[in-house]
């Protein structure tokens, strides 16, 4: 009797959907230029409320696996252009094509002070 009701018990557990199985997820794919055209190599994307993230390839392409249904926030960064940010609806089991315009931006650095101390010094002498 007991070994019936393990059985069952255990029947009933397998059976039961996991948790991260369960949750639906879609992909997002998508290109990254520059205002004329040039795709920018190495831009990260990422989706900044899931930690889900990845870099253009050399024809400035990117593909993003196992993002959550529903609405997301998208951010491309690359250093010496501005950052794009858009909000996306994402399908379950499907494809959403985001692409990305990013136009240059200066690099603003900040003041560097180079200071010398005026210890004098001699030289070693010859023995």
């Amino acid at each position: 009797m007991r070994r019936v009701c393990f059985s069952i018990l255990l029947v009933a557990f397998l059976s039961l959907p996991r948790t991260a199985a369960a949750q639906a997820s879609g992909t997002i794919t998508g290109l990254v230029t520059t205002v004329t055209g040039v795709p920018l190599r190495a831009a990260q994307v990422s989706l900044p409320s899931t930690g889900i993230g990845a870099l253009t390839n050399e024809a400035g392409r990117y593909l993003l696996l196992n993002v959550p249904v529903g609405e997301v926030q998208i951010r491309v960064d690359l250093v010496g252009h501005r950052s794009g940010v858009r909000t996306v609806e994402v399908g379950l089991d499907g494809a959403t094509v985001v692409d990305f315009t990013l136009t240059p931006a200066a690099i603003s650095l900040d003041e560097i002070v180079v200071t010398g101390t005026g210890k004098a010094f001699q030289k070693r002498q010859r023995q």
